[in-house]
């Protein structure tokens, strides 16, 4: 039986593209946004360390809930999509309502 070796906080880190100390405040403040970890001792002081498989099942649970809400027609499509958000008009909106306004 291989073992694979286990990921520390810095392999981690790097595979996700963010530093190890984002990575770390995650952990602690947004647990829901990194994978399932082990630590090697008990305690809040023991090393922290991931498994290589679950992190790449972990990677795939995220990319498929990706996309599931960028699929045409779902609400989170369209909450995302290009609209804009109601609000200050731009310039040219201003202008526009200006020129129908002085043709009236």
């Amino acid at each position: 039986m291989s073992m694979e070796k286990l990921l520390t906080i810095e392999d981690l880190a790097e595979v996700m593209g963010i530093s190890p100390k984002s990575l770390r405040r995650n952990i602690t403040t947004y647990p829901d946004r990194v994978p399932p970890f082990l630590r090697t001792a008990p305690g809040s002081n023991g090393h922290i360390r991931f498994r290589p498989e679950v992190v790449r099942e972990w990677f795939k649970i995220m990319e498929d809930n990706v996309q599931k809400h960028r699929t045409p027609g779902s609400l989170a499509a369209e909450r995302c999509g290009n609209k804009r958000r109601a609000g200050r008009p731009t310039k040219a909106e201003s202008l526009a309502r200006e020129g129908q306004e002085g043709a009236q």
